[in-house]
């Protein structure tokens, strides 16, 4: 047992080392790592985060199976570990968009030409460059989501605790759509390589976080972007925004 690090006994009776050890390479991270297709599979206190987890890393372009609650799980639970999730992979979009993204090139938050949105996160909405936008936004919905007040429990979501998930669904599409619209190679490569935003709106459009009317503006996926399957969306007004030039409150109306 010498040569065994200590992590490595930590295995379940399969034998799978469930750590990504100190000093693993990024391709060999989980490698060791059973995969599982059932949520009564996983042995863990936060089954449904591990299982959607491995959901992206093992099909990632598959949005439907993804979305889609398991077989054991409460549909509300489901949702708030994806839009946790989301949180997540949202930051690293934003990432590669700062490398761009700033207050001088994008100094107010606008999908197009036609729509600009306010930012939420101050006393009074108001104009924030892009980033700080989005940057404001996902800080906030993080906070949200892991306050013991309105989440004490994250495996028994109330649902009355959906109103939560469709204000914060419809400011997110606000992020890819700027993205898109602004920023499209940067987009179009993450979108490459992860369907975020088609699992985001496939994800949305099935459990009804979002109508139609709030895909403003609409962002038409290109059908050779990636295996999964395309989204399209059409544009009308919604409250709280206003198109042709108009502004837009960032708040959860």
């Amino acid at each position: 047992l010498e040569d065994v690090h200590p992590f490595a006994l930590l295995d379940d009776d399969d034998g799978a080392v469930r750590m990504n050890l100190p000093g693993t390479s990024k391709a060999a991270l989980f490698a060791t790592w059973p995969v599982e297709e059932k949520l009564e599979d996983v042995d863990s206190q936060l089954a449904e985060q591990e299982l959607l987890q491995q959901f992206v890393r093992e099909h990632r372009h598959n949005v439907v199976k993804l979305v889609a609650v398991p077989d054991g799980c409460r549909r509300t639970t489901w949702l708030l570990e994806h839009i946790r999730q989301m949180l997540v992979e949202i930051n690293f979009l934003c990432v590669e968009l700062a490398g761009e993204c700033n207050a001088a090139t994008c100094p107010r938050m606008i999908a197009s030409k036609d729509w600009e949105f306010l930012c939420a996160a101050h006393e009074k909405p108001q104009e924030c460059c892009a980033m700080d936008y989005m940057l404001h936004t996902l800080s906030g919905f993080t906070a949200l989501l892991n306050s013991n007040d309105v989440f004490p429990d994250r495996l028994n979501v109330p649902d009355k605790n959906v109103k939560y998930f469709m204000s914060i669904c419809r400011r997110l599409y606000r992020i890819f759509a700027h993205a898109h619209y602004h920023h499209a190679e940067i987009f179009d490569a993450f979108e490459r390589r992860t369907s975020l935003c088609k699992r985001f709106v496939h994800f949305v459009s099935t459990h009804q976080l979002m109508n139609q009317r709030m895909f403003t503006p609409p962002i038409k996926f290109n059908t050779t972007m990636t295996p999964a399957a395309t989204v399209t969306t059409t544009e009308t007004s919604d409250n709280g925004t206003t198109s042709s030039g108009g502004s837009a409150s960032g708040d959860a109306s």
